[in-house]
């Protein structure tokens, strides 16, 4: 059974009990980072949009959301279990987590408008 983002999203929210802000936070990491991954691929020659799929809308989903909790929250909970409740091993979060902040040029302010 294929999980849609939203689902997803709700699992995250019951699993650690998010407050509203944190998914805030997470949404915009998520527009700021595929809208700088379009601009570079059209930067390359591609064409079209950049899409989530079924690969890669989870991962990034949840490695937005473990930014965004460790951005936002003073309390943080542990990789292992953010990984394991996001279905993926914690080594690969990390990566993921490393690789996200480092394209997002560590620019992870949000600025209230």
């Amino acid at each position: 059974v294929e999980i849609t983002p939203s689902r997803y999203i709700k699992g995250l929210i019951k699993n650690f009990e998010t407050s509203p802000g944190v998914i805030v936070v997470m949404l915009i990491y998520i527009e700021r980072l595929l809208e700088k991954m379009e601009l570079q691929y059209r930067q390359v020659g591609g064409l079209g949009p950049i899409l989530f799929t079924s690969f890669n809308a989870h991962r990034i989903i949840l490695t937005s959301f473990l930014v965004a909790q460790k951005y936002s929250e003073d309390k943080n909970y542990k990789l292992a279990s953010i990984a394991r409740v996001g279905g993926i091993e914690k080594d690969e979060l990390i990566f993921l987590e490393n690789e996200f902040v480092d394209f997002m040029d560590f620019n992870l302010h949000i600025h209230e408008e």
